[in-house]
């Protein structure tokens, strides 16, 4: 079943002849939604429980007869975990009932449960509220109220948005390639031979045009993804910048909203970013070393001597030198491997290629001269360790510190994380910009 587990609705009801005309009425919108009648049989594993499900229509009652409120509740609840991942995102829950009362015992519940995760809005709504004159079940009553409650809860609504235009940018990059090379044959046997071959041989082009001559089994399909990812971010684009439009009158609400999210948030967002932990398992371009502890390799630079390059002071006053051993206690050494991607992919990494620097605690950082041309800073990020938890770290490399290591003394190190694309860009660029920078002798006027 790879590529097609996920729902953006689900529906549960112990009745599914009460579902039924729910599920029609979303299919006839094309929208695809999942349907769970409280069995635990019919309920998934949980290894395969839903995420990024944006809409819960609940029955608040799955046992029937004349059990209790809050047997109901804990029934419900129960079930929502069962299917959702705690980890799910923002939901919005409509509750099939006529009890108000019922409504908000489920709200103060589910918000006292750790792995339930919780809804951003819920809607009261009865099932003879949602049936037309003739008994139809009409979705329509249902779109005019989730339409009217999303407008009071806009970052639901643009990224519910952004997430439907993600998903379509990649179908269309799919449906392109394929168009590319279905045949012109009304023979079902021809034309999926064909089809086949066509497409095998047109992602062996990519995967070659990305790998060079090193594409290899161990190479092909991260070099196939890796060519899809500029065509999806074409597409994205085009799709973006029509939700824009589309969206423009809801847009006043964020610049309404304070710029200032607070530094944590900030700190968050920029590690998310700019920062994978994933996929280590290689020597590759933006690999993040960090060295915490005093067992530090012998060929590692001087952190000493860079702080002191960073600090901000008089070179030699004991304030500065004060201010550099400070400082030298609570910063970590850092490596990143600065070789051209290209070269990672195609196996031409002759050496290593790695920059020196320090993790700083942002809180600490006024205490460095970030403008100085030969210091890149990234942060604030989090970053943790096996015996503290996860802190707020400004990251200060040197383009005067330069590591060049064999790459059989590189491969045995474990990255603590790697650079994402933009951030590793940017690094090599700041750091060709320093290397070629042009010097000359000039007599300059008195």
């Amino acid at each position: 079943m790879t590529g097609l587990p996920g729902a953006r609705v689900i529906v549960v009801d112990d009745q599914e002849s009460e579902a039924l005309p729910i599920l029609k009425a979303f299919a006839k919108e094309g929208v695809p939604a999942a349907f769970f009648d409280g069995n635990p049989q019919g309920l998934p594993s949980d290894d395969r429980r839903l995420r990024g499900v944006r809409l819960a229509i609940l029955d608040m009652d799955l046992t029937g007869g004349g059990v209790s409120d809050k047997s109901k509740i804990s029934t419900l609840l129960n079930c929502l975990r069962r299917i959702l991942r705690s980890d799910n995102g923002p939901y919005t829950v409509i509750a099939w009932t006529y009890h108000a009362e019922l409504l908000e015992k489920f709200e103060k519940s589910v918000f006292s449960e750790k792995d339930v995760p919780k809804p951003i809005l819920s809607l009261m709504l009865t099932k003879t509220q949602c049936k037309s004159e003739d008994g139809e079940f009409s979705l329509s009553v249902v779109s005019e109220k989730l339409a009217e409650a999303l407008g009071q809860f806009s970052p639901v609504l643009f990224l519910q948005g952004w997430e439907q235009k993600c998903f379509l940018a990649a179908t269309e990059v799919t449906n392109g390639l394929s168009a590319l090379v279905a045949p012109q044959t009304k023979d079902r046997t021809k034309f999926r031979e064909s089809w086949k071959k066509h497409f095998l041989q047109l992602l062996h082009a990519m995967a070659s045009a990305q790998a060079d001559r090193h594409l290899d089994p161990d190479t092909c399909l991260s070099a196939v993804y890796g060519s899809l990812g500029p065509l999806y971010a074409d597409r994205m684009e085009s799709h973006a910048a029509d939700l824009s439009a589309a969206l423009v009158q809801s847009s006043e609400e964020i610049l309404r909203a304070s710029a200032d999210c607070g530094n944590d948030r900030k700190a968050r967002v920029n590690t998310l970013l700019h920062l994978a932990f994933e996929g280590l398992q290689r020597f590759t371009g933006g690999n993040l070393y960090v060295f915490p502890n005093k067992k530090r390799p012998q060929w590692l630079p001087d952190s000493r001597r860079l702080i002191e390059d960073f600090i901000q002071g008089k070179k030699g006053h004991p304030e500065t030198a004060a201010k550099a051993t400070q400082l030298e206690g609570v910063t970590i050494p850092v490596l990143v491997e600065i070789g051209a991607n290209c070269d990672h992919a195609q196996k031409n990494i002759r050496v290593a290629r790695l920059i020196f620097g320090v993790a700083l605690p942002s809180g600490e950082r006024n205490k460095i001269n970030p403008r100085a041309e030969f210091i890149w800073e990234i942060g604030p990020i989090f970053l943790k360790g096996k015996r503290r938890a996860p802190e707020k770290y400004n990251i200060y490399l040197s383009a005067r510190h330069l590591v060049s290591l064999g790459l059989d003394k590189a491969e045995e190190m474990k990255p603590y994380a790697r650079f994402r694309s933009q951030a590793l860009v940017d690094l090599q660029a700041w750091f060709a910009r320093h290397a070629s920078r042009p010097g000359m002798v000039l007599l300059r006027q008195s």
